[in-house]
């Protein structure tokens, strides 16, 4: 056998890697333009809707032969070759191609039964179960079981109840009904925007001051806190809007203010998640892998709104918390997070109806009568996409659980990491996360 020089060797190596990586990127570009020719229905949240726009048989075969041919090319080239960041993409692409396939397989077979329009949920649906399953990894791009949800849920349910239940104590009270007449006062809701927005501002700075301690330092640029306007009672409590997204220009977060009022309880929380260290930090990391032309293409709840729930966990850590009243408004609507995870289960795995569905509501939530019949048409007609919270929160704790121990951790080197993955499956953060944390 012939020994090649060292150099030599490492030039061959630099070369077979430098071409790989070129066929990769080449074979991406064809992929997103072929993408784009099919004209797939963008993300729509309401199932039916979904149902609506799947198309005719013959476009679905051309779907099918599309993802099967990208599948065999995507499979030639080496991942072993390629960069790390190029690496991921590959990952992303390869989670997106057995996706579609999955979905094409379910789609192909609800026409074969008569394309049935589910009502009122999933449940009755043939293939019910393959569906749900479908559009949980949809929303959140993780593979949960529904008897894990629901025991999950019903966990945190407990686990929150019994922290309220302490609060509730502590201030002095015996029932949640004294508990509650005490917290619906006029001492705990603002009627001025002004006085809104200031509160905002006020925390934006608090965190801020912190925040070098949670990830590296970079400039954020301002944020501002704006009145949803037009919402209503069945409207969420915030959004979070880019500069890029809103005819604003700038860059804010929504806040309901119906009925002329804003829960004081609210403020920590609902910053913490739609601005920062939330949805605006996010958005404005400067991660790794530049310029990923299938962020175009493909949204993944379940990252974006997992580390929004996931962070709203560190208010004490900077600077807010500072009261037991704002602590239990994270409390609060973390118990109403959890308990979705319960309901959607129960309506959609379990054929459980709206009775039922508020008899489980009013026995494990007190105090939110007035929102039960909105979360509940929210998990009825959302499949998945209200799992994406408390799961997508759960999964980088239990990431974080496989590195927390060594003697080099530090929330900010994981939650630097993490951050590098905006915008990718979980399933791909996984596979790919101990290369961009031990760099």
């Amino acid at each position: 056998m012939i020994k090649l020089p060292f150099i030599l060797f490492l030039f061959i190596c630099s070369s077979i890697c430098a071409n790989e990586n070129k066929r990769f990127k080449t074979q991406l570009t064809a992929f997103v333009s072929g993408y784009r020719q099919l004209g797939i229905p963008e993300l729509t949240f309401d199932f039916k809707e979904y149902f609506d726009q799947i198309p005719a048989p013959e476009k679905l075969a051309r779907q099918e032969a599309f993802f099967r041919q990208q599948d065999s090319l995507f499979r030639k080239i080496d991942q072993e070759d390629l960069s790390r960041e190029n690496r991921v993409m590959f990952g992303q692409v390869s989670y997106e191609i057995e996706f579609n396939l999955g979905r094409l397989e379910l789609e192909k077979s609800w026409h074969q039964h008569g394309r049935p329009l589910p009502y009122p949920s999933l449940y009755d649906l043939p293939d019910g179960a393959k569906w749900y399953a479908f559009f949980v990894k949809r929303f959140t791009s993780l593979e949960t079981p529904p008897e894990k949800i629901m025991a999950f849920g019903l966990s945190e349910v407990r686990r929150i109840n019994r922290e309220i239940d302490s609060l509730q104590q502590k201030q002095g009270y015996s029932s949640r009904e004294t508990f509650y007449t005490f917290l619906r006062s006029e001492r705990f809701f603002l009627t001025g925007k002004k006085e809104i927005a200031a509160r905002f501002q006020a925390i934006d700075s608090t965190i801020r001051r912190h925040l070098t301690h949670f990830v590296p330092g970079f400039e954020i640029p301002p944020i501002h806190a704006i009145e949803w306007e037009g919402a209503g009672q069945f409207t969420p409590p915030g959004m979070y809007l880019s500069q890029d997204d809103n005819a604003y220009g700038k860059d804010v977060f929504l806040f309901n203010f119906y009925g002329g009022k804003f829960n004081k309880r609210a403020l920590d929380w609902i910053y913490m998640h739609e601005a920062i260290p939330g949805h605006h930090l996010q958005h404005y990391f400067p991660t790794v892998i530049k310029n990923n032309p299938l962020n175009d293409l493909f949204g993944y709840s379940g990252n974006f709104e997992g580390w929004a729930c996931y962070i709203e966990n560190y208010g004490r850590e900077l600077g807010v918390y500072q009261s037991d009243e704002s602590y239990l408004g994270k409390c609060e609507w973390d118990l109403v997070r959890s308990a979705r995870l319960v309901l959607e289960c129960g309506i959609h795995t379990q054929g459980w109806d709206k009775e039922r569905a508020l008899a489980f509501w009013k026995e494990h939530i007190y105090g939110f009568d007035e929102i039960a019949e909105r979360e509940i048409n929210r998990v009825t007609n959302w499949p998945g996409q209200a799992l994406s919270y408390k799961l997508g929160a759960d999964f980088i704790r239990t990431l974080k659980s496989k590195y927390q121990y060594e003697n080099t951790f530090s929330e900010q080197k994981f939650h630097e990491a993490y951050l590098q993955f905006s915008g990718m499956p979980l399933e791909v953060v996984v596979e790919n996360f101990t290369a961009f944390y031990q760099k």
